[in-house]
């Protein structure tokens, strides 16, 4: 009866945690999106544009200019992944589990 607590209780704790590196992968995977759409316009700025053909020096301020917003993904209309998304999602994880455990009790 024990060791059957113990595997209930191993096997539920790879489950949880499987799920969070999860969550946390795909947060991870929208911050790089977002991380690499903020570079394009410091990447543009310091490039030698003056020696660029006529034609591309006309679309750098247009590029320049749509690359100042970020480019974000948006899950299900609500939710942008990214480090700070995961820790909302951890800690608002974390606070209803909380409420439910002092429920229980």
């Amino acid at each position: 009866m024990f060791q059957k607590a113990i595997d209930e209780i191993v096997t539920l704790s790879f489950f949880i945690v499987g799920h969070i590196i999860y969550l946390f992968l795909g947060n991870y995977v929208g911050q790089i999106l977002i991380d690499h759409s903020a570079d394009i316009f410091q990447n543009i700025y310091i490039t030698r544009w003056q020696s660029a053909p006529l034609q591309a020096q006309k679309l750098l301020p247009i590029i320049m200019q749509r690359s100042m917003k970020s480019c974000k993904m948006v899950v299900g209309g609500m939710f942008i992944p990214s480090l700070e998304g995961f820790a909302t999602l951890m800690s608002t994880t974390l606070s209803y589990f909380t409420v439910l455990w002092s429920t229980h009790k």
